[in-house]
């Protein structure tokens, strides 16, 4: 096991999520405390541990295909769709805590969902725990796609 590049992995998803939490920030004492959400909204509190373990386990879901096989065309097309789901995991807080467009985010949610789908496939050929590992945030994101929706529609 190369440790080195497990922690890199892990950091480097979990850096994506700690710039993503610097936009979610600034709006959640204001816009987000004053907009209207649906009773299932989880507490503010409980976002930050559950996107910790997620990003932790995309990062270790990396590893596992890029210990294994970086280098080959098969990893470099895999690490595109990887590499475009974390661009829109980032991209929804800009949309959603950013500029404040609940639409867009959702529509981002979806084209997330698809390249998280799309990843779990390509990592699959090269380590069914990469792809397992991926699960939880899969789901996640169809509750988050559903938060946001409601979110949505109450605030138009």
């Amino acid at each position: 096991m190369d440790w080195i590049l497990l922690i890199i992995s892990i950091i480097f998803c979990n850096l994506v999520g700690y710039v993503s939490s610097l936009i979610t920030k600034k709006a959640l004492p204001t816009w987000y405390r004053r907009i209207k959400k649906p009773k299932f909204t989880p507490k503010n509190e409980v976002f930050m541990p559950i996107w910790i373990i997620l990003y932790t386990l995309m990062g270790i879901s990396l590893y596992f295909v890029w210990s294994q096989h970086a280098g080959s065309f098969e990893f470099k097309f895999a690490l595109a769709f990887f590499g475009i789901q974390l661009l829109l995991n980032f991209l929804w807080s800009v949309l959603f805590f950013g500029v404040k467009n609940l639409l867009g985010a959702f529509i981002d949610l979806i084209a997330l969902f698809i390249f998280i789908i799309l990843t779990m496939i390509m990592f699959y050929g090269f380590s069914a725990w990469s792809t397992w590992l991926l699960i939880p945030y899969a789901l996640w994101i169809i509750f988050a796609g559903v938060l946001n929706f409601s979110i949505y529609r109450l605030n138009r």
